[in-house]
């Protein structure tokens, strides 16, 4: 445990990340915390100096702040207290480790891993996870997802997908303090590859698929390092629990076995631990039955649509059984789970329109979603509206311009977090691909205008799917971001005025 300056000081020398320090002058204070921002740091913490875009200001503003000294892989100052390692981020790994490590170890954690549905799956099993313990020790369950926080201490929106160090095991020891059961953690490729989960021993590891997605400069050079990324989540989990239709399927497993994980599988294959036995498509959602191992099957219903939100609902299932929920708390968790921005379902009064709200945003995730499309709205107009972010997943461009251009019957290219890069660009990269198959498109630069160009698109009938953006609430744009109403916002915006003007007309 770290207590003084002094034990982060041998803490590294053991990890071998030491090159110079100069510590002698604070060596026996105490630590107050650990921090990377200069902008929330408090008198007396550790103070990292991280990040391509660091600035020498910011560690100047840390040490006003109060900062006992820093920790940085080059000398920014010499007449401040540091220490110098070879790699930050192991560092802030094992720094948050020591420090927050204690009260982590009470829970049980939860990482969910895969190129798309990590969102939905978290969703559905803090579902179940919080109907079984709130009825059995009222205890809710921590939350660490791309959308939301949740540690029993600190309830907030999510920055990343899964935090940095420091802020990632300062949640996982809120909520073993607060006495929580369990942590439900979304775990992305760049927290895996950066070392951010690094030293977290999950009590079980859930993989979902893998798919080509975050390839670029800035995040992962080719598709095998970031699939070899998403694998290593096995390296620090008891039990692996994986999805049979993954593509790649028999590497996951072996990846599994050689980290020494249980594994246990889920899916529409009768040799699957939790084997789909059969769903039906309701106009609320699904329903489904569900064997587990030699069993009955079992019914569930969701909220959602379509069989890869089923897939979604099998993997918290599994993850529920492993840890010993009845059935009554997981069918009602499921019943009333929540994904905020997934799979929202608007509609006209006359249901001549469907709006769908997703936060699809890569080939897979669309490819699921244009399928069920196709299969619950046949031989209807469909008509999407997406973007791509900025500056890295560059891919995206191309693989979701090509899915859209093969399954939507007119295309509207808009913004999504452009970030630093030209947002004609991006449109224009993405206008190339839908075009090769022949698809009408338009760009429209501004979302709400280009929502409510959709509609007029659809005086007819028909599906609009709004892509990518789900419940976000912000666009990132070159000077960071900005207020964003809202793709559901503006959708019920629009469908409000084509209710009033065929109010109007049948007058």
């Amino acid at each position: 445990m770290l207590v003084t300056v002094f034990d982060c000081l041998l803490l590294l020398q053991k990890e071998g990340l030491v090159l110079t320090h100069s510590i002698e002058t604070v060596a026996q204070n105490k630590i107050a915390g650990l921090s990377f921002d200069n902008r929330t740091i408090q008198q007396g913490e550790v103070f990292v100096c991280k990040g391509a875009a660091f600035r020498a200001e910011y560690l100047d503003l840390a040490i006003k702040a109060g900062a006992v000294m820093y920790l940085s892989e080059q000398v920014w100052r010499e007449d401040v207290p540091y220490i110098q390692v070879s790699d930050i981020r192991l560092a802030m790994a094992a720094l948050a480790k020591a420090f927050y490590g204690e009260d982590a170890a009470l829970l049980k954690k939860i990482g969910i891993t895969g190129t798309k549905g990590k969102s939905t799956v978290a969703s559905f099993l803090n579902a179940i996870l919080d109907d079984y313990h709130m009825a059995t020790s009222g205890l809710p369950t921590a939350l660490i997802s791309s959308i939301f926080v949740y540690d029993g201490t600190v309830k907030e929106d999510a920055k990343l997908t899964t935090p940095e160090a420091f802020d990632l095991w300062r949640y996982l020891a809120n909520a073993g303090k607060r006495g929580l059961d369990f942590a439900v953690c979304e775990v992305s490729s760049q927290a895996l590859k950066y070392h951010r989960t690094k030293g977290i021993d999950f009590d079980a590891a859930v993989f979902l698929n893998i798919g080509e997605d975050h390839i670029s400069d800035v995040e992962h050079r080719d598709f095998e390092d970031y699939f070899s990324s998403k694998l290593s989540i096995f390296q620090s989990a008891k039990i692996a629990i994986i999805n049979s239709s993954a593509d790649h399927y028999e590497r996951v497993v072996a990846a599994a076995q050689e980290a020494g994980c249980e594994i246990v599988t889920f899916g529409f294959q009768p040799s699957d631990t939790l084997y789909c036995t059969g769903l039906c498509y309701l106009e609320s959602g699904t329903s489904f039955s569900a064997r587990w191992k030699e069993e009955d099957a079992l019914s569930y219903e969701i909220a959602l649509s379509g069989a890869y939100n089923v897939e979604n609902a099998l993997a918290a299932l599994a993850v529920s059984k492993v840890f010993g929920a009845p059935y009554c708390h997981a069918k009602s968790g499921l019943a009333s789970a929540k994904a905020k921005g997934r799979g929202v379902h608007l509609s006209t009064k006359d249901k001549k329109i469907t709006v769908i709200v997703d936060y699809a945003h890569n080939k897979m995730s669309m490819n699921a979603l244009f399928s069920y499309v196709k299969e619950a709205f046949p031989d209807q107009k469909i008509i999407s509206v997406f973007g791509a972010p900025g500056q890295k997943a560059k891919n995206r461009r191309t693989d979701m311009g090509l899915a859209a251009g093969e399954f939507c019957d007119h295309v509207i290219i808009t913004e999504d977090d452009p970030a630093g890069e030209p947002l004609a660009d991006i449109c224009g990269e993405i206008a190339e691909n839908v075009a090769k198959n022949g698809t009408p498109y338009d760009i429209v630069y501004q979302r709400d205008l280009a929502i409510q160009k959709a509609f007029s698109l659809l005086e007819e009938g028909g599906v609009l799917l709004l892509c990518g953006k789900g419940a976000e609430k912000a666009q990132k744009r070159k000077n960071g971001a900005e207020p964003y109403e809202g793709d559901e916002f503006f959708a019920r915006k629009e469908i409000e005025i084509y209710d009033k003007n065929k109010m109007m007309v049948s007058l």
